[in-house]
């Protein structure tokens, strides 16, 4: 199920640019492609964290800004995933 914007940096961890999309969707798909299964396969990520709270977190600034500071690391269906304000999601698989 890889994703065509994301990465592959070594065997236990991928990178994943948002792009076009939110940083919950981007989670979503990259812990799909370093479980490589079909994103419908794994857990709601509401049972983690709220997703729109994630994508407010890195939403532009009131003056229309990109906010591009910051990282979250939190647990997800057995994988450490950090979210940057570049856009980039990191996971690593804990198995």
């Amino acid at each position: 199920m890889n994703d065509p914007d994301a990465t592959y940096t070594s065997e236990s961890a991928w990178r994943h640019r948002t792009t076009e999309r939110t940083p919950s969707e981007a989670v979503v798909l990259a812990v799909a492609d370093a479980r490589n299964c079909d994103p419908v396969e794994l857990p709601p990520l509401n049972d983690t964290l709220d997703p729109d709270a994630l994508d407010a977190l890195f939403a532009e600034t009131v003056a229309g800004r990109p906010r591009t500071g910051g990282r979250i690391t939190f647990e997800y269906d057995d994988c450490t995933v950090a979210v940057f304000g570049s856009g980039e999601v990191l996971v690593k698989v804990d198995d």
